[in-house]
């Protein structure tokens, strides 16, 4: 009842206009993967076709987790449904969003899109409300750009990074064994300039913007302000936009011909898969900040 309460509140002020602003692995095998991983990188890699990553971009890093049928979790619910397909889960400090893979390979902006989104240029397609997905991270306690001050890219493609709250993104689906792997969203970009795929350096709450409303039928702006994310439906944005809910705070970010579906770990669209959002911990951050600044 607190967690709705809270929601409500947070909803009433949207609709006045104004700005609001796991997994277990076996330690030993992750540390041999990241090593793995690690000595991939001094590889320098071979001229790819455009677009498409070269052969060592293949699995950089396993999955953060596999679960067999027979290990998944079956016991009482502990989240609370914030909207279609949206799911809190307030100890875990995670958000879940249900949603397909609309994107294989190919050029991408967008790591999530919301329903009548660009599609076809983003990874997954989830089904939720943008603005309820706003409020579940306000309610896990992650600020936006408004509690620093406001700040962030002017338009799309700008130069300028985002402003706010770190955030851990990861995908996960079924494979073909029934498995459920989840990767971090920086493993399923390519980024054509570095050869690699993207730096782990996290994803930031920017919280999108209001901007005005116009009638459809006059063109004509009406006075109220509307939520952009509800009518742009950017989610997790690979691209810098001022209207995304999340975005990524590489300096990559403000180019529109960097990052590309890594087709070589990603299943074939249409796939049922789910958006997960975690705050990371004080040691995550360091670590993101440090990958920012290495790429």
């Amino acid at each position: 009842m607190k967690i709705k309460s809270l929601l409500i509140i947070w909803l009433c002020v949207l609709l006045a206009g104004a700005t609001v602003t796991f997994i277990v692995v076996d330690r030993s095998a992750k540390e041999d993967m990241k090593k793995r991983h690690r000595e991939s990188l001094k590889v320098q890699p071979a001229p790819a076709e455009h677009g498409k990553p070269p052969a060592h971009v293949q699995i950089p890093d396993p999955p953060v987790q596999i679960i067999s049928p027979a290990s998944a979790d079956t016991g009482p619910k502990d989240y609370e449904e914030l909207d279609k397909g949206l799911r809190l889960y307030t100890k875990q400090s995670r958000i879940e969003v249900d949603g397909k893979i609309s994107v294989q390979k190919g050029l991408i902006e967008l790591i999530a899109t919301g329903v009548d989104g660009k599609d076809y240029e983003s990874i997954i397609v989830v089904e939720c409300r943008p603005d309820m997905l706003h409020s579940g991270l306000l309610l896990l306690g992650l600020n936006d750009k408004e509690k620093y001050g406001g700040g962030g890219p002017r338009w799309r493609a700008d130069n300028i990074p985002p402003v706010g709250d770190r955030v851990k993104v990861s995908i996960k689906w079924k494979n073909e064994k029934g498995e459920e792997v989840i990767y971090p969203a920086e493993e399923l970009v390519y980024n054509r300039r570095t050869g690699l795929t993207m730096a782990h350096a996290g994803w930031v709450f920017l919280g999108s913007q209001f901007i005005p409303e116009v009638d459809p039928d006059t063109g004509k702006i009406t006075g109220r302000e509307i939520y952009a994310a509800n009518m742009q439906k950017i989610i997790v944005a690979t691209l810098h936009d001022p209207t995304a809910i999340i975005d990524t705070p590489l300096a990559d970010g403000g180019n529109d011909e960097v990052f590309y579906a890594n087709e070589n770990l990603l299943p074939a669209p249409g796939t049922a898969a789910v958006l997960m959002m975690e705050v990371p911990t004080e040691k995550e951050k360091e670590e993101m900040l440090k990958n920012e600044n290495g790429k």
